[in-house]
């Protein structure tokens, strides 16, 4: 996935650790913080068709405990009339 990530983005992101973890966790490490940044303020991001809830890496962070509280959802809705 690392390869696949620096081998296509369009936006240079260049990442310099790719460790999973447990529980289908990643730690990525980038190779500057401008990077950093612009991957943790300008999400939502997919991978396939998968979404991907990207955190800023805290010392006490413990997969096994680890619940996603909130997201970001992207809705389609068909049929809708819409005042002009």
């Amino acid at each position: 996935m690392k390869n696949q990530i620096n081998g296509s983005t369009s936006i240079g992101l260049k990442i310099v650790i790719f460790t999973y973890v447990q529980r289908d966790f990643f730690v990525v490490q980038f190779d500057n913080k401008k990077n950093l940044e612009y991957v943790i303020n300008e999400g939502s991001w997919f991978w396939g068709r998968a979404c991907l809830f990207v955190n800023p890496w805290f010392p006490s962070f413990n997969a096994t405990t680890m619940v996603v509280r909130n997201m970001s959802i992207w809705l389609r809705l068909y049929n809708i009339a819409l005042p002009l």
